[in-house]
């Protein structure tokens, strides 16, 4: 299984009581110049729902907001494999260009 490319990065935020930490992550990955999807929830009824929903992806992970998934992009059945930036200190040490750019011939 080659790794090809990744895409279909989304930043997960929510007003929550680490609001500072979730429109930091927002600020934060807007500087990095790379295309990603911003994913908001505002209310926080939603908040229970969205971060289960998401966690069944990632079996063993406490998920919170902020965080980014994208998909790692393979030559191989199934070709997509979600991975998981969990919280503001990750998202802040990723190398977004490197991921964003990664690309590579099978």
């Amino acid at each position: 299984m080659a790794h090809i490319k990744n895409d279909d990065f989304y930043l997960y935020t929510g007003l929550t009581s680490n609001g500072n930490e979730c429109y930091e992550a927002l600020a934060f990955m807007q500087a990095t110049g790379i295309q990603f999807k911003h994913l908001h929830y505002g209310d926080p009824v939603q908040h229970g729902e969205v971060l289960h929903n998401v966690g069944t992806w990632f079996p063993g992970e406490t998920i919170e907001f902020p965080f980014v998934h994208y998909n790692e992009v393979t030559d191989a059945d199934p070709y997509k494999v979600v991975k998981l930036v969990n919280g503001l200190d990750a998202i802040k040490t990723a190398d977004w260009t490197g991921l964003f750019n990664f690309s590579s011939t099978p």
